[in-house]
């Protein structure tokens, strides 16, 4: 979901409204997501992985949001500026969710080996 908030610079610039249309739909997407994994997960009282994982994935959607605005006033340099660092926020992300599951599932096996 958050990758296809990026479609939102295949629009022009000057289109805002079709930009915010893009970020406010993921965003409703995202929150529905949200409901659905809460209603099939068991509560716990500390935020999980996947918790701030969505945390910060609605964040940055919501930074791409505020970035539809301001390329607007600033130009296209503020646009290609804005892409490059909320693409390297997003692949950071990616980055860093691959790295807990991944120490996850080396702390299960170890667990069950033991």
């Amino acid at each position: 979901i958050s990758a296809l908030s990026f479609s939102m610079f295949s629009v022009h610039r000057d289109d805002v409204g079709d930009r915010q249309n893009i970020i406010v739909t993921l965003t409703l997407t995202l929150i529905a997501f949200k409901f659905v994994v809460v209603s099939r997960v068991p509560y716990v009282h500390y935020l999980t992985t996947v918790d701030k994982y969505y945390a910060l994935t609605l964040a940055l959607v919501m930074l791409l949001g505020l970035l539809v605005v301001v390329s607007h006033q600033l130009g296209a340099v503020a646009d290609a500026l804005g892409f490059l660092l909320s693409a390297s926020a997003w692949l950071a992300l990616q980055a860093w969710m691959l790295i807990r599951l991944q120490q996850a599932v080396k702390a299960r096996e170890e667990a069950d080996t033991d």
